[in-house]
């Protein structure tokens, strides 16, 4: 059952249209894995958040709001939409993170996305390592700063790292499909003994140069 509604979010200088989902069931397949999820958008609060991630992020756009991972899960992997390079049309990189939640025995996964973005490809998901219970804890954004009149596209890619509450994995969980341009600024981590529950994405979409997607904060909820 889907149900959705339409609303009009107002800006500084422009409108920008957009349709709320609130709940879809579909079929996610990456690589090696197909899994039965159910996406969320503008849920209403699942979890117990305990504190609210905030990582360096552009600064076009508006935020869309929490989307949370159902009670007594966390996110323990990602997949990202990123188009590719346009050359001489307008580049916007990055347009979304979805966040893939699991309970600490694995047997419910579920999908939940801010704002799934309007342009380019989702890219396979990549999980933590679910035989130690560990799931997302850090968040990172590969940001372009403003190109003072040439083509901007603030956020190009998104990283993450895993832990079971308090001894991290040490390597990060990143996709393939990132785009090239910009730096890696500053990240956010949760608390010891919480992980990753919760995205508020910040999207730029109605200008002849469309940024897309510019970050995300994070919530994070006790394990």
């Amino acid at each position: 059952m889907i149900e959705s509604s339409t609303m009009t979010i107002e800006t500084t200088n422009k409108v920008i249209p957009s349709t709320v989902t609130t709940k879809t069931t579909n079929m996610i397949k990456s690589s090696s894995v197909t899994t039965k999820t159910t996406t969320q958008q503008f849920t209403t609060i699942a979890s117990n958040p305990t504190t609210e991630g905030i990582p360096s992020v552009g600064p076009w756009g508006i935020f869309f709001g929490y989307a949370y991972c159902p009670a007594k899960t966390w996110a323990y992997g990602f997949q990202q939409r990123v188009q590719p390079a346009q050359y001489e049309r307008d580049d916007t990189a990055l347009n979304a993170v979805r966040l893939f939640c699991q309970e600490k025995n694995g047997t419910d996964s579920y999908a939940i996305s801010s704002y799934d973005g309007r342009w380019g490809d989702w890219g396979d998901v990549v999980y933590c390592n679910t035989t130690n219970n560990s799931f997302m804890y850090y968040a990172v954004f590969k940001i372009e700063d403003y190109q003072y009149g040439g083509d901007d596209t603030s956020a190009n890619d998104f990283k993450s790292r895993c832990w079971n509450g308090t001894t991290s994995s040490g390597e990060y969980l990143q996709a393939t499909n990132g785009q090239v341009w910009g730096s890696w600024k500053n990240g956010t981590d949760c608390a010891q003994g919480s992980a990753i529950c919760g995205i508020n994405t910040k999207f730029e979409g109605s200008n002849s140069d469309n940024a897309a997607m510019n970050g995300a904060f994070f919530a994070c909820c006790s394990l």
